[in-house]
């Protein structure tokens, strides 16, 4: 989520006014210490006109999954 935000330019301040919440809440999405409803996740992702997953991912992620497929491959 932070690197959609980022790609547009926006602070925390920003996507708040979007979802309509305060800039805390982004925070804590970001550093991962708010649950979030899958209602909230889609909200999100069509702001930043994404699907979900793609924004959860992150380079580390898909990393580790590829490092995971590697080893169930054997």
């Amino acid at each position: 989520m932070i690197r959609h935000r980022k790609k547009r330019g926006w602070t925390q301040e920003n996507l708040a006014e979007e979802l309509q919440t305060k800039q805390s809440v982004i925070s804590r999405i970001e550093s991962g210490n708010q649950n979030l409803t899958l209602d909230t996740l889609k909200s999100i992702a069509d702001i930043f006109d994404t699907d979900v997953p793609s924004l959860l991912s992150s380079r580390k992620q898909v990393k580790l999954k590829k490092n995971r497929f590697r080893l169930v491959r054997r």
